[in-house]
């Protein structure tokens, strides 16, 4: 019995002891997996703030550069400051209507009649004469540099006859763009006073530049309207003793050119002449010589052809000069001028010609060539260094 419990005792020692060595094996084991656990937590945490901090990161590069883009959106959004250029803009086919109030003469048609480069040759054609003006414009100026006054005719001049005329020019517009901004024009001041300034016309309303020059006796506003041009003109007398006020309004305005009239003369019989006044089309940077080689080719309103298909008019010049002071004009032909030789009425086309030339554009004499030397042609015309010039016998006028 005593055997027994002993053995008894024993194995519950032996059991007892086994539990504790499970229980100490379970908490290394828990332990363990606490350690894990919290590795694995703290793994989890770090990268969640790696990716809190990279979300943070692209949020502040997004509203960087959302706020880049409302930047540029808003600068994008501002106007840029208006040039010269803006306020007189060289526009092909510009015609122009003024209707005016206060003087005879105050209304007056405008033409764009050529834009090279910089310059822009304008006429002026009032009820009393036409005058011709070559405007240097830039983003900075608008300056005329000539004025020719009796120009009735389409001609272009030279850059020397422009550049080097000696004349005192006249500064319509000078930058900067601002109210208070003046400058000396031909001996008289200019300002700008006003900009955005409402100007009702018959061709509608305008948010206009106001230029006022300011003379002895009187003050004159002009107001020219972004890609239009001048659209408005009062001239306002300052003198209490004798008071006016003269205003040119923009009355039309188109850009599809404008007519222009030719007085076009033809032989009729034997040392008869007849005339008839055409309209032809023209626009900005037409040449004349391509317009009379289709008129003298049978382009006329009296159907009559001086000259045939083949004979072409290669330019038409003038030397600068205004009528009465030794205008000439040089217009050259190509070598087909001489079938004229074997017509029996050559000479009297050639004088017609001549004659329909000189007086469209005004000019005292004329000049003509063919393929650049002086004309010749067998039993019509020799003309030479010594006499140059082609004299249109006076019987071609019929009046």
């Amino acid at each position: 019995m005593k055997q027994k419990v002993t053995w008894f005792l024993l194995l519950s020692t032996s059991l007892v002891l086994g539990s504790c060595s499970w229980f100490n094996n379970a908490a290394d084991v828990y332990d363990e997996s606490k350690v894990s656990s919290s590795e694995q937590v703290s793994s989890t945490n770090n990268e969640s703030s790696s990716v809190d901090a990279s979300s943070s990161q692209s949020s502040s590069v997004a509203e960087s550069e959302a706020s880049d883009d409302t930047s540029e959106s808003s600068s994008s959004e501002v106007a840029p400051a208006l040039a010269v250029t803006d306020y007189f803009p060289m526009k092909e086919g510009y015609q122009a209507v003024f209707a005016g109030d206060g003087n005879e003469f105050a209304g007056f048609t405008r033409t764009y009649d050529f834009i090279r480069d910089d310059f822009l040759t304008m006429r002026t054609a009032t009820g009393g004469t036409t005058t011709l003006e070559v405007v240097a414009i830039t983003p900075d100026r608008a300056e005329v540099l000539v004025t020719k006054p009796e120009t009735y005719s389409h001609e272009e001049l030279t850059y020397d006859m422009i550049t080097q005329t000696g004349e005192p020019t006249k500064t319509l517009i000078e930058g900067p763009i601002e109210v208070g901004h003046t400058w000396d024009s031909d001996g008289r001041q200019r300002e700008i006073t006003g900009i955005d300034v409402p100007v009702e016309t018959t061709t509608g309303s305008y948010e206009a530049l106001e230029v006022t020059e300011y003379g002895d006796d009187n003050e004159r506003r002009e107001y020219y309207a972004p890609d239009v041009g001048l659209i408005y003109v009062e001239d306002e007398s300052m003198d209490p003793d004798a008071t006016y006020l003269v205003t040119q309004m923009l009355d039309q305005l188109s850009f599809e050119g404008w007519d222009e009239a030719i007085t076009f003369y033809y032989p009729n019989g034997e040392n008869s002449f007849e005339q008839v006044t055409d309209t032809i089309q023209m626009t900005t940077n037409d040449t004349m010589a391509l317009k009379f080689t289709q008129l003298f080719q049978g382009g006329n309103s009296a159907d009559q052809q001086l000259i045939s298909k083949s004979v072409e008019i290669n330019t038409i010049d003038v030397n600068g000069q205004g009528p009465g002071q030794g205008k000439t004009v040089y217009i050259d032909f190509n070598e087909y001028i001489r079938e004229l030789a074997d017509d029996p009425h050559g000479k009297a086309k050639l004088d017609a010609m001549m004659a329909s030339t000189q007086q469209y554009y005004n000019a005292d004499d004329i000049q003509p060539t063919i393929e650049g030397e002086y004309m010749v042609i067998d039993g019509l015309v020799t003309l030479t260094a010594e006499n140059p010039l082609y004299l249109v016998p006076e019987d071609v006028y019929p009046y």
